[in-house]
């Protein structure tokens, strides 16, 4: 097994090689995107700090509480935007690149999370020097902070499985799937805000349905010192448990695929 994860680890790392000797062939379009994705980090700072500049913000939440929850929000769908392309992959599905996929010797998970949007490093690394700058203004203890880094891994496996059965699913039902990209967004533009602004309805179907909820709001919740040990034993056993559903699922869509020869 160790063997199995050592090669998976080594092809998935030439794979992000190979893909970023092809995006640096192309100087100017790479280093205009670069620019452009380094502007998310930096346009969420500027939105928090008006917003508390002009108003009390939001309810029960600090400046620095609601930026963090920006923060690791922006991170999060950064990395996730930089390993997946959803519009990629709904072109692999309609033009049979997925084909080759189906017969590599390696999990299509690890194939699917290869090509993805380079461009989003500026936003990671923006994304994570701002989570940073954050959290050294909030109190917490070393374990609430490996608390937290477990409970967003563990989110966002389950909101990546959720976005790879969607994507299949939806080309499955309707033969289209470029609106999931701009669906997306949308759901992320809602993990920036505390999930009860939504009201109880409203959060549900951001934790359940749709689990932005998981990938962002409830680790960052962590840092509000608002989290017992038992609602983080919670948090954690229902990121584990979508992730395993939204992982059968996805299993179930593929399954359904035709190949390029239908």
């Amino acid at each position: 097994m160790m063997e199995n994860i050592r090669k998976y680890i080594i092809i998935f790392a030439l794979q992000q090689l190979y893909d970023w000797k092809d995006r640096l062939q192309y100087r100017m379009q790479f280093a205009v995107f670069i620019a452009y994705s380094s502007l998310v980090p930096i346009t969420s700072y500027v939105f928090v700090t008006v917003l508390y500049s002009v108003s009390g913000g939001i309810p029960g939440w600090g400046y620095y509480q609601l930026m963090f929850l920006t923060s690791v929000n922006n991170t999060a769908i950064a990395v996730l935007y930089y390993l997946f392309s959803i519009r990629g992959t709904y072109d692999k599905l309609k033009r049979g690149g997925l084909d080759i996929y189906l017969i590599r010797p390696v999990p299509i998970v690890i194939s699917l999370l290869s090509p993805g949007n380079k461009y989003f490093i500026a936003s990671v690394l923006g994304g994570i020097v701002l989570m940073v700058y954050t959290i050294l203004h909030l109190s917490f203890t070393p374990i609430e902070l490996i608390a937290f880094v477990l409970a967003l891994a563990a989110g966002n496996i389950a909101y990546l499985f959720f976005l790879l059965f969607f994507v299949f699913a939806w080309y499955k039902w309707f033969t289209a799937g470029y609106w999931m990209a701009n669906m997306n967004d949308i759901i992320t533009d809602a993990g920036t805000w505390p999930l009860s602004i939504f009201g109880i309805f409203g959060a549900f179907v951001l934790t359940v349905m749709l689990p932005i909820g998981v990938a962002v709001y409830f680790p960052a919740l962590i840092f509000t010192g608002k989290v017992s040990a038992l609602t983080y034993i919670a948090i954690i056993f229902v990121a584990i448990s979508l992730a395993a559903i939204f992982y059968k699922l996805f299993k179930i869509a593929l399954s359904s695929y035709n190949s390029a020869a239908g």
